[in-house]
């Protein structure tokens, strides 16, 4: 009597992802939710440092005042929001000046657009155009995300020309 191996719906490899799938989804789950408190930020306690715009994780000094032109709108553009839960700084990585208007562009790493928001805050003075940049959970975010890393990008609205001004990151130490 020879004994046969009960066969699997999907290849053990599909499996195997799937499984590896479910547990990343959980840990992002697990991660959102240790980051559950009061809410509060400390704002008080930033400092200005001016980031290049390259290559994407560079963070090396730069007085050049401008990185190039790029068009009135981009696919990785997102519409700022201001409704965002739990919204941290994040870094951004680079810049452009946007074609034809008074504004910048700024790009950064982000999640899934069905689940996190951005919204930029902009001081300016006659020498530099200083940005910082938040992101958080969207309020009507589904309870599971994928993990994964999305280059972003948004609008950053001036009040005046850019001119010779510094385009410049303000980010916590």
């Amino acid at each position: 009597m020879s004994m046969r191996l009960p066969q699997l719906p999907l290849p053990i490899e599909q499996i195997i992802a799937g499984i590896v799938g479910l547990l990343t989804v959980i840990g992002l789950i697990v991660g959102l939710n240790a980051g559950t408190g009061s809410g509060s930020s400390d704002k008080s306690s930033s400092t200005a440092t001016t980031v290049t715009s390259t290559p994407v994780t560079s963070t090396t000094p730069t007085t050049e005042p401008g990185t190039g032109t790029g068009p009135a709108s981009r696919d990785s553009d997102i519409t700022p929001n201001r409704s965002i839960k739990q919204a941290q700084e994040t870094a951004w990585s680079k810049w452009e000046k946007v074609e034809g208007s008074n504004a910048v562009r700024i790009f950064y790493t982000t999640g899934t657009p069905e689940c996190y928001g951005q919204y930029a805050d902009v001081e300016e003075t006659d020498t530099e155009v200083k940005v910082r940049l938040y992101s958080g959970a969207l309020p009507n975010a589904p309870e599971a995300c994928i993990a994964i890393a999305l280059e972003g990008s948004m609008v950053v609205p001036l009040k005046a020309p850019l001119g010779d001004r510094k385009v410049v990151q303000v980010a916590k130490p």
